[in-house]
């Protein structure tokens, strides 16, 4: 195929050419920046990132970015991200998250998890935020229960009266 310009692509969202060639960049497209052009085999994959990114293509883009928080869309989840759990949180099928992956560059399966930036560039081309949590190990309650639980027996132990039995043969 032949190349496509940046600037002509960036014409159609109505974005700045040089926020589109970063986007791109980002996406891990090889652009040829003295000709502003890159492989006409990768703009597939380019229109699909920025339609989820920009929206539908428009002639004319008014203002800059809308924050996911004036459309209210964040997302919580605790780290590490987990392929499958994002894509329920994101109500998607896993095997689109995976593809949207690939088109990321990265490879990852249904139950692997995946680097915080990866998951924030994944929600925001969905049109949410990922607001990453903490998982701390040791305040968790199960800690505390099963310490309870291990002394309880330890007490009871002492009530019952052990007796000796023949060997098992």
């Amino acid at each position: 195929m032949k190349s496509v310009k940046v600037k002509d692509l960036a014409r159609r969202y109505g974005v700045d050419p040089k926020e589109m060639t970063a986007e791109l960049i980002e996406l891990g497209i090889d652009i040829d920046k003295k000709k502003g052009e890159f492989d006409g085999d990768m703009l597939e994959i380019a229109e699909d990132y920025l339609e989820d990114l920009y929206g539908e293509k428009k002639k004319i883009r008014t203002g800059k970015k809308e924050s996911s928080k004036e459309n209210g869309k964040e997302l919580r989840m605790e780290s590490p991200v987990i392929v499958k759990n994002l894509a329920e949180a994101l109500d998607k099928k896993p095997n689109v998250i995976i593809s949207d992956l690939m088109k990321f560059g990265e490879l990852a399966n249904i139950n692997q998890a995946i680097s915080d930036n990866t998951a924030k560039k994944l929600c925001k081309s969905y049109g949410y935020e990922l607001i990453l949590g903490k998982n701390d190990a040791e305040d968790t309650p199960k800690n505390t229960a099963i310490a309870s639980v291990n002394v309880d027996i330890e007490e009871n132990d002492a009530d019952f009266e052990q007796t000796d039995r023949p060997p098992v043969v």
